[in-house]
């Protein structure tokens, strides 16, 4: 990027977030009658968040104790949470995202909860948030409007909109931001191709842009400069035109089924990026049929990391770059670590698998749950 280019794009950030100001929030202060239910306790591998999708298109939050299943389940007024993400202050409090919907922050303890509501014509969340800030003032959310796609930054407390990121952070469906920095990584679709934009919000400035063959879907970290993402190559590439086409008036769920109608998926690698500018983009060419629906990625134990290929019912271990193990489960999503990394936890086909990170054996699973949507750690 041009030096000129650059500083034109962090002075737009700058006046942007003077215009932006704050945006109105419905608030529903519904407070828990049974907050004496409220679970104290925990077992010595922690508790896992995760959101269901119930039948008649409700949504609940679940919190879980890792290593016995045990549950308590709060509903939320929303339809389908596709990411969890919780406060780094306050460990009651829950920040869930629908794609083409509403967003809100839920206390579990109170009941109390703040909702950005698409309905009432403030614009669509697209699927996550990442806390952002030393003491998480700040929540970076990727989100569509009439404008357009882009990543704004948000209140922590009541949600009003902070910033808004320059338009190369913009057309992404996950943002995330560097473990001890105040870097934020958003993985986006510039026509069929992609990229990794790394921008600081701290100095409002863009500071590195990797360029991947394909638009990236999710990613997460694997330090404080390194980043990896699944690509995705399809017939139907991603478009505004096809974001235009989603009603405000529907729910998540209607949108989501809309927009994915059509998708048939080509063969992507998955993409690493650092910030000294190097980048690498896997695929296994024996194995091509498994990159056509590589959905998730994660960090795992002792420089590896975890990659779920839906479609194809398979989890992979990768350990230097190189597949070490192969595991199946059918349509993988989302993979946990345990704290102590001695267990992973695999969100498949709306039910949850528990592994061995030791010999990858199967430990427990889940039976007739509802359908799980997406999980995340609760500290």
């Amino acid at each position: 990027m041009q030096r000129r280019e650059f500083n034109q794009l962090a002075l737009q950030t700058a006046i942007g977030s003077l215009l932006l100001g704050c945006s109105s929030v419905v608030v529903a202060p519904k407070e828990r009658s049974d907050s004496a239910a409220y679970p104290e306790k925990v077992g010595s591998k922690g508790r896992i968040v995760l959101s269901l999708f119930k039948p008649g298109g409700a949504c609940a939050i679940r919190l879980v104790d890792w290593e016995t299943f045990e549950f308590h389940d709060f509903d939320v007024p929303l339809n389908v949470a596709h990411s969890l993400v919780q406060d780094k202050s306050d460990k009651d409090v829950i920040y869930a995202f629908e794609v083409f919907g509403s967003g809100l922050r839920a206390n579990l303890k109170t009941g109390s909860v703040v909702k950005i509501d698409h309905r009432r014509g403030q614009g669509m969340f697209n699927g996550h948030g990442a806390i952002l800030g030393g003491n998480g003032e700040f929540i970076a959310c990727t989100e569509i409007a009439k404008a357009g796609a882009s990543v704004r930054v948000r209140s922590t407390k009541d949600l009003s909109v902070i910033a808004e990121l320059p338009q190369e952070c913009g057309l992404c469906h996950q943002a995330i931001v560097l473990p001890g920095t105040m870097t934020l990584v958003s993985g986006g679709r510039f026509g069929n191709k992609g990229a990794f934009t790394f921008y600081d919000f701290s100095t409002k400035k863009l500071v590195l842009r990797v360029e991947t063959p394909n638009p990236i879907l999710h990613l997460t970290s694997l330090s404080s400069s390194e980043v990896i993402g699944t690509c995705v190559a399809d017939d139907d590439p991603i478009s505004m035109e096809r974001m235009d086409s989603m009603d405000p008036s529907k729910d998540s769920y209607s949108n989501v089924k809309k927009y994915t109608a059509h998708q048939h998926r080509e063969p992507a690698p998955i993409a690493y990026a650092s910030m000294d500018g190097k980048s690498r983009f896997l695929l296994d060419d024996t194995k091509k049929d498994l990159f056509a629906s590589t959905f998730g990625v994660t960090k795992g134990k002792n420089e590896r990391f975890i990659s779920a290929h839906t479609a194809m019912d398979k989890v992979l271990i990768w350990k230097n770059f190189e597949i070490e193990k192969m595991i199946d489960v059918p349509k993988p999503k989302n993979v946990q670590i345990s704290p102590d990394g001695e267990e992973m936890m695999i969100l498949g086909g709306g039910q949850l698998y528990v592994f061995s990170t030791k010999d990858f054996s199967l430990l427990r699973k889940t039976e007739d749950w509802p359908y799980v949507v997406s999980t995340s750690h609760y500290g």
